[in-house]
């Protein structure tokens, strides 16, 4: 079964209708869950590990262990290769989707979950 737009749209839709219902939920909080929680994006753990990392700690209130630092260093900054490794350079990860998705696939993407990109602050892909 190949992807096609049309799977991938309502793949999408999926996701980004689930993600949408969680941004209008956490806008309009009650006051007994405020600040109780926090967002964090799969690309600020991407692109800033420990800056992250950091700021789940504070909002948790406790320090962040050196130990957690030497673990995002060693495990999202290697450039070693292989299916099994744990250990990925996370930035090159993050855009690897980029160059393995057809243009078609992504424009379908973009164009059903435009409102959680644009309320995200995500721009279209640009090839």
């Amino acid at each position: 079964n190949p992807l096609t737009p049309e799977k991938m749209k309502i793949a999408a839709a999926n996701l980004c209708d689930r993600e949408w219902d969680n941004i209008k939920y956490t806008e309009n909080l009650p006051d007994w869950l405020k600040g109780r929680f926090m967002r964090i994006t799969h690309d600020e753990m991407s692109l800033q590990p420990i800056e992250s990392a950091q700021r789940v700690y504070d909002f948790l209130g406790k320090p962040i262990p050196s130990t957690m630092k030497e673990f995002l260093i060693a495990h999202t900054t290697t450039q070693e290769k292989g299916i099994l490794n744990t250990s990925r350079n996370s930035t090159e990860v993050l855009e690897k989707w980029k160059s393995k998705m057809k243009l078609e696939i992504i424009r379908a993407i973009e164009e059903t979950c435009k409102n959680v990109m644009d309320h995200m602050g995500y721009e279209p892909y640009q090839p």
